[in-house]
């Protein structure tokens, strides 16, 4: 049986491409990239969802955007990865 807050949750969740879009749309705004937690916090997604970060993925094996180094995350003070938007 499927949890009424799973069923919220789904609800909640903007299309794929759409979140797609918005992340690129994020990292063309922040050329020295961001982490994974600095993307969600700009684009107003809860940072322990997982969704945006599927979708992140999703655009890293598309070739759309690639990891370009470690730092510390602005958001959670940890070491991250940082995300680039490659351009074409």
């Amino acid at each position: 049986m499927i949890q009424q807050t799973s069923i919220l949750s789904f609800i909640d969740l903007p299309p794929t491409e759409e979140l797609k879009l918005r992340i690129l749309d994020c990292l063309a705004k922040h050329k020295g990239g961001l982490t994974d937690s600095e993307i969600m916090a700009e684009i107003g997604q809860q940072w322990d969802k997982l969704e945006p970060r599927v979708r992140r993925h999703e655009l890293a094996k598309e070739g759309r955007i690639a990891y370009f180094k470690q730092r510390k995350c602005k958001v959670s003070g940890r070491a991250a990865v940082v995300w680039v938007l490659v351009r074409k």
